[in-house]
């Protein structure tokens, strides 16, 4: 299937038809020249969850516009993550940053963002896991949370838990 010219980025989804079926989320992108999974999907903090074959908008909390009080939910490097500010502008030809957002307390004009959420559209928190009998585990599963989203080996995940640990 090929992507839905009503769908646009921002937008709260439910996946439909594929391993993920019934999960929502909102659109971070779409990748026009994939005819098969063109929707990239994350959570209501911006982080990744899947590509999707086909989605269906679930409502219009994802819906933005110019002036709503937003938190980032992605940025190139998550230094912004979390910031919270003014959409100033939503460019919806530009599928990589498409939202400018005032920052409060910025001097500057604004910064282009991957994605973003309005304030008000609170997403209840994935619960915690269950804890481990091994101390390690729990770095290793937090470093795997940190690198969600990234290309990393599990030689990397193993290094990082060292980190988290005190270990190097």
């Amino acid at each position: 299937m090929s992507y839905d010219p009503n769908i646009k980025v921002g937008d709260r989804v439910e996946i439909v038809r594929d391993e993920n079926s019934g999960k929502t989320g909102v659109v971070a992108e779409i990748d026009r020249a994939d005819s098969d999974i063109p929707y990239r999907i994350v959570d209501g903090y911006g982080d990744f969850l899947t590509w999707a074959r086909e989605v269906r908008k679930v409502d219009n909390r994802g819906t933005l516009t110019v002036g709503d009080r937003v938190v980032i939910t992605g940025d190139l490097l998550k230094s912004l993550v979390g910031k919270r500010g003014t959409l100033t502008e939503i460019d919806e030809r530009d599928t990589e940053y498409p939202y400018l957002v005032h920052i409060d307390g910025s001097t500057s004009g604004g910064v282009w963002v991957q994605a973003v959420r309005r304030e008000d559209d609170v997403e209840q928190p994935v619960p915690a896991p269950a804890p481990t009998s091994n101390p390690f585990a729990a770095h290793v599963e937090e470093a795997k949370r940190l690198l969600v989203g990234t290309e990393h080996s599990g030689a990397d995940v193993i290094r990082l838990a060292e980190i988290l640990a005190g270990r190097w």
